[in-house]
């Protein structure tokens, strides 16, 4: 009776509304009073993290999880009457600490459980629990007597109940199957535990949860199964683990502990409401933690004066670069690897060194040459190129940049060079302090260093002292990617949080490439020989769509700059190696808090490239500025490196990036929105594709009420790309209320389809189905005819036209570009996507039709049809 009264009380409350500034909500049964009390209490008396589970049962019992009467018995005190004091059958846990202090958490391996001890017997226990362990280091602080709970443990019968503090995602809350076989369901049947932010809000993943398999099993929605439990009391239960861990948060700064984690496993289902059978809750008070914030606490609104410096400090120029001629480069090369450490080794090797240049200046000089006059012999000109043709060696990105600095003379450069007078044809300073006095005693804007990273560490500290610059792009590595330098990166980000959070530089390294940002007010700090070049195609298609690139790594972001060329405007790249300081979440937090830099308009999409997350946080607040992104139309494409064990270990060493669990950051990063790519190619692929959709479909991207379902139009000539494009349509995810499904049309389309159908004499042959299939029967006039039709129905959100050869009709690459660039200059705002695949010579057709019309062609109807339907899953999340 009693736990059927404290059910509906439950479930009462839980119809109370509660109006807050942000939205209307349920009120939970979180106890927050009661909880801070019972930390109180215990930070008094032990200094220790993890609570007994005597402790943890009263503290879970705050956080509105169900716990059952429980008796603490204290094994060096008189117990004659125990029999009255402790339920009538119990689970009996001993209370053990090892020598040092520390709590034992795992009981069973160390034979500290009893099961289902009679009232009559607890005495006999004891006892037996004192012999037991008087024998071993284990020293006996107690005995927890639990209300035995009769009851099959079987699937659904046990439910993991948790609530942490994520490192990457902030506090979270964490429900699934319980018992022992939790890793089994997330390894072997995919099915892991269900992951909610709590600070990026609780609401939206309920919906998913309710109807994910776990729910429906144990509300008895699957076939041969009872109802175990009501939804209502399972939310309620979530949403007061969700304000517990968020009141006692690094992110609330009135909590004054942090509670690590609470752990609940098995939460066991009893006549209709949840109990605790074993809990684990940890605690750390706040002093120790400190504060956390969901925006950045950085000067982010001074990465603008990164990307378009007014002024700039450049440490690392040589004087001189030397340079070797192509002959000296490739035989020295041959014979370097030839020298040994005996003398008469590198005898023999300087011996044979001497006798092919002789034999191959003989062979040369020997050709017959032409007569006079004539062009020189071509042995002549190889010989010429290997002498004088020049390698340049030692690579220095300073003067890389020093050397850009010359065409650009709205930016002031300072090289710092304790001898050289002037580098270049520019004077230099001879110190930092002096930098700053020419700089008419302001910071410099931008301070670009590429020295050995010891070195790099002397000199930034000395701009710490001294207030000489606002930015600092660190080219050196050898920081945190290697172990000799991981003490020098802790030492200098030591060093910076001690700075002032708003006057202090902000530093984008170390192990960066620097930033390449369009428009002329810019100047490119990426060390590329000609970064020009790069982006050299941009001049082909003035109406490209406008992307930005956030990029972990130089080389992906150089390679992006000149695969998307032609195709989309890069307007700006920015690589934050290592993110010491400046992440990749912080770029994209000024981007759109700030805006993009001066005199280019907003991207359309952002491409990430992201090998982990270097502070705590950046997950939650990536996922937030995900969101923030599509209510302003704008796609956040993701790829993550290091999602397996060996990826893990590669980025450690290239970025020395903080790994996260890649199954929990591909569910969370697409609940928020983000289209998230399993390889390179998808990734390249899908912000082109995202940025020349994108605008047009901005209506369904924005829009705060998503559609139940979106349509898309599919047209070929051939059965097997009809059936391509059907299989690659996305699978229903459990709680996503909308669909993606072959569009349905007004009853004029179908008339008109009906119509060309039969002008064409296509009903005999085939029928018209979900997506159209034309036959090879169709001419091309025919094809104009009906995508014309189509194009003028309101219904499809998408429309792929995939014409392909046959034994029929072989139509040229030229007839197909002009039968899709009449289509485009009759319906330029419909989204459009074309393939077109049959061989090597539609490679040239499907490239001009991405570059000079802007509409997408891929090779394969059902890589498209994959591509349109990651996309339209992203941009149809509820926010």
């Amino acid at each position: 009776i009693f736990f059927r009264a404290e059910n509906m009380l439950r479930l009462a409350s839980r119809r109370l509304w509660q109006v807050s500034s942000a939205r209307i909500r349920w009120a939970s049964s979180f106890q927050c009073e009661a909880a801070t009390k019972l930390l109180d209490e215990y930070a008094s008396k032990s200094d220790t993290k993890v609570l007994t589970e005597f402790d943890a049962l009263r503290v879970v019992g705050t956080f509105g999880v169900g716990v059952l009467q429980r008796t603490l018995v204290d094994p060096n005190e008189p117990n004659e009457d125990l029999q009255s004091k402790v339920p009538k059958v119990s689970a009996v846990k001993g209370i053990l600490r090892y020598a040092d202090g520390s709590l034992v958490t795992h009981k069973t391996e160390h034979k500290a459980i009893e099961l289902a001890v009679p009232a009559e017997n607890a005495k006999k226990v004891v006892d037996t629990f004192v012999e037991r362990f008087s024998k071993t280091d284990l020293k006996l602080e107690g005995l927890m007597f639990r209300e035995w709970v009769e009851y099959a443990p079987s699937m659904g019968n046990e439910i993991l109940l948790s609530a942490y503090q994520d490192p990457v995602f902030g506090p979270c809350v964490v429900v699934g199957f319980g018992g022992v076989l939790v890793d089994n369901f997330k390894d072997e049947f995919n099915m892991p535990p269900f992951v909610i932010p709590v600070a990026y809000g609780v609401d939206s993943f309920l919906p998913y949860l309710k109807e994910s398999t776990l729910v429906r099993l144990i509300e008895g929605k699957l076939r041969g199964r009872e109802k175990l439990i009501d939804w209502e009391v399972l939310e309620d239960v979530i949403r007061s683990l969700a304000e517990g861990i968020m009141h006692f948060s690094p992110y609330n700064p009135e909590g004054e502990y942090v509670v690590d984690e609470i752990e609940v496993n098995p939460a066991a289902i009893e006549n209709g409401r949840l109990v605790a059978l074993d809990s684990v809750v940890s605690v750390t008070p706040k002093s120790k933690t400190g504060l956390m914030s969901i925006p950045s606490e950085k000067p982010i609104s001074k990465i603008a004066q990164m990307c378009q410096p007014k002024s700039m400090g450049l440490i690392g120029c040589t004087e001189k670069i030397q340079g070797k001629t192509m002959a000296q480069e490739v035989f020295g090369k041959v014979f370097k690897r030839m020298v040994r450490t005996s003398a008469a080794e590198m005898l023999l090797a300087r011996m044979m060194k001497a006798t092919v240049f002789s034999k191959t200046k003989k062979a040369i000089t020997n050709k017959p040459k032409k007569a006079a006059g004539g062009k020189p012999s071509f042995m002549k000109r190889v010989t010429q190129w290997l002498q004088t043709a020049v390698v340049p060696q030692n690579f220095n990105p300073c003067n890389s940049i020093l050397d850009r600095a010359k065409e650009n003379p709205g930016v002031t450069v300072y090289p710092v060079h304790r001898k050289a007078s002037e580098i270049q044809g520019i004077k230099c300073v001879p110190t930092l302090e002096e930098m700053k006095k020419k700089n008419g005693g302001e910071p410099v804007d931008v301070l670009v260093v590429a020295i050995p990273a010891t070195d790099a560490v002397k000199a930034l500290e000395e701009c710490f002292q001294h207030n000489y610059c606002n930015t600092v792009q660190l080219f050196s590595a050898g920081f945190a990617e290697t172990e000799a330098g991981q003490g020098l990166q802790e030492e200098l980000l030591g060093n910076l949080k001690q700075l002032d959070k708003i006057s202090r530089p902000i530093i984008n390294g170390p192990n960066t490439v620097g930033n390449w940002v369009s428009g002329p007010q810019s100047f490119n700090t990426i060390f590329a020989d000609d970064p020009q070049a790069l982006v050299v195609g941009d001049s082909v298609n003035k109406n490209l769509p406008t992307v930005a690139l956030i990029c972990q790594s130089g080389g992906f972001a150089v390679a992006r700059l000149s695969g998307f060329s032609s195709i989309v405007h890069t307007s700006m790249c920015v690589t934050v190696g290592n993110q010491m300081d400046m992440s990749a979440t912080d770029v994209l937090e000024n981007l759109l808090v700030n805006g993009p830099p001066q005199g280019i308009s907003e991207p359309v999409a952002v491409g990430i490239y992201l090998e982990g997350f270097a502070a705590k946080g950046d997950g939650l607040r990536m996922m937030t500025l995900v969101r923030k992104a599509r209510k302003r139309g704008i796609t956040v494409v993701l790829y993550k490196a290091g999602r397996t064990q060996a990826g893990q270990a590669a980025v450690a060493t290239h970025t020395a990036s903080m790994a996260t669990d890649y199954g929990n950051f591909l569910r969370l990063m697409e609940h928020s929105g983000a289209v998230v790519c399993s390889n390179l190619e998808e990734f390249h692929n899908l912000v082109t594709l995202s940025s020349l959709l994108g605008p047009k479909l901005k209506e369904l991207i924005t829009s705060e009420e998503k559609p139940e379902t979106v349509g898309i139009c599919g047209l070929t000539n051939t059965g097997y790309l009809k059936c391509g494009m059907a299989d690659s349509l996305p699978k229903p995810v459990p709680g996503h209320k909308t669909k993606i499904v072959p569009t349905t049309y007004e009853e004029h389309t179908m008339d008109a389809i009906k119509k060309v159908y039969a002008d064409y004499k296509l009903t005999d042959v085939v029928e018209i189905g979900d997506f159209l299939d034309v036959t090879p029967a169709l001419h091309l006039a025919g094809w104009h005819e009906l995508m014309t039709y189509l194009l003028k129905d309101p219904n499809p959100c998408v429309y792929i036209f995939s014409p392909v050869i046959s034994p029929q009709r072989v139509p040229t690459p030229k007839v197909i570009t002009l039968l899709f660039e009449a289509i485009t200059k009759d319906f330029p705002n419909q989204p459009v996507v074309t393939t077109m695949e049959s061989g090597a010579r539609y490679n040239k057709m499907r490239q001009e039709l991405w570059q000079v019309h802007g509409t997408p062609c891929f090779e394969y109807a059902d890589v498209a049809m994959a591509y349109i339907s990651k996309l339209l899953m992203a941009w149809t999340r509820p926010f």
